[in-house]
């Protein structure tokens, strides 16, 4: 870190040091620029790569009828069923309700959190069995790890047993798709 004296009197820089901050801003400017130019980019090579794999390829073979296929090359494309889900925030409570009333309450992570000044660390110790009693502030954060989601989804989806409540999709955001994986 540079060290600026608040007292030092300023000196004024020679012409030949200020071209080269001027050079060094310029250099700083273009390349943030083109950060961002690449970043744009990335974003329009993902779509596409998604584009492919998920709409074109898929549908292409299911239109083929070929599930699975390898090349000459080794190369080998198959169609695989892929599932993402994330509990909206609109629908947190509700998806919590239903995982409780199930009996799949257990892949719920509960968080609390209380602030407490210095010195206070016997109350902190102490603190949930005596939260309501001391009357300190505390929020609770309520998650599911979205690759224990993603798991439990797809064991639902994939259940076979009729007495098994059906899963809200809609409640957990589920979207499933078909995605082409090269080998």
């Amino acid at each position: 870190m540079i060290d600026m004296e608040a007292d030092a009197a300023p000196r004024i820089p020679t012409n030949e040091e200020m071209e080269e901050l001027s050079t060094l801003l310029q250099r700083q400017r273009e390349a943030d620029a083109r950060v961002e130019e690449l970043k744009e980019e990335l974003k329009k090579a993902q779509r596409e790569l998604w584009e492919v794999e998920t709409e074109t390829i898929p549908e292409l073979m299911t239109r083929l009828q070929i599930p699975c296929l390898t090349f000459g090359d080794g190369t080998k494309v198959e169609l695989v069923e892929k599932i993402k889900a994330k509990i909206p925030e609109k629908h947190k409570a509700a998806a919590f309700r239903w995982l409780r009333e199930n009996g799949f309450d257990s892949i719920i992570k509960n968080e609390v959190k209380a602030a407490f000044s210095r010195g206070e660390d016997a109350q902190a110790m102490e603190l949930m069995q005596r939260l309501s009693e001391e009357g300190f502030v505390a929020s609770q954060y309520q998650n599911v790890h979205h690759s224990t989601l993603r798991s439990f989804v797809d064991e639902r989806l994939h259940d076979t047993d009729e007495d098994a409540p059906e899963l809200p999709k809609e409640l957990f955001g589920v979207y499933q798709y078909i995605q082409a994986k090269i080998s």
